[in-house]
């Protein structure tokens, strides 16, 4: 018996373990053992990867402008399920997100919201892969990115000499956050990233990478008060070397 049996037979043990403390029941026929391969809640899982179900992506494959407020919806939540795959999801989707505002239960059709679909179509059907994190080796890396239009960060792993994606992630402003200064853009980006990822960086020293040298006005701070002060507190028990990217 190889390794990788063993574990996996480790691994399985663990798992009926805690369905006997739950006093949880699994029918066999559901159950497949000893996969290299599983379709799981629309996605993928292979050795050490993840990507999105083909039969899912062949659905987005046809999808045709909407016509009405609910097809919009329809088509964003199936977006929005896979947004991990799609790096800047929030703000590439924002037009399309801004009509399904107000009452309206009519679509105006713009070349700008047909750019956005677009977008979404093309980066979930050109086979996006995301790696599995590994815990025991690698060091976790989170880039992060602010602009006037949202924040947007990747959370990547540096196994084997190879940096890997896991997870892309992002949201737009409020309306308070768009009179952020870039700093305070760049800021807003990065505590929320690091708490959006917190549970796999907490225990563990870490790379932060930013274009913005933001972090290093934050501790200029002695006795920062308000929003600054809150933002310190978050971050403040997490082990990480910053790097700074140019651009």
């Amino acid at each position: 018996m190889d390794k990788d049996t063993e574990d996996h037979l480790v691994t399985l043990a663990k798992v009926f373990e805690k369905f006997r403390e739950g006093n949880l029941k699994c029918r066999p026929e559901k159950v497949n053992l000893f996969q290299t391969k599983l379709k799981f809640l629309g996605v993928v899982v292979t050795q050490g990867q993840i990507s999105p179900d083909p039969e899912k992506i062949e659905s987005v494959k046809n999808i045709k402008p909407p016509q009405t407020i609910k097809q919009l919806r329809e088509i964003l939540g199936l977006m929005s399920y896979f947004r991990k795959f799609i790096r800047n999801y929030a703000q590439v989707a924002k037009p399309l997100t801004d009509l399904t505002r107000g009452n309206t239960k009519k679509i105006t059709w713009s070349k700008i919201a047909q750019n956005s679909l677009d977008h979404l179509k093309k980066a979930l059907t050109s086979e996006p892969i995301l790696c599995l994190p590994d815990f025991q080796t690698g060091q976790f890396v989170v880039t992060t990115d602010a602009s006037t239009k949202g924040i947007g960060a990747i959370l990547s792993q540096i196994i084997n000499g190879e940096e890997k994606v896991l997870a892309y992630t992002s949201r737009t402003l409020t309306p308070g956050e768009s009179n952020y200064s870039a700093t305070q853009l760049e800021l807003l980006s990065i505590i929320h990233h690091l708490e959006k990822f917190k549970h796999y960086l907490v225990g563990r020293k870490f790379k932060l990478r930013s274009n913005h040298k933001s972090l290093q006005y934050l501790q200029t701070f002695k006795k920062p008060t308000g929003i600054l002060a809150r933002w310190i507190l978050k971050i403040q028990d997490l082990d990480y070397e910053f790097e700074h990217l140019k651009g």
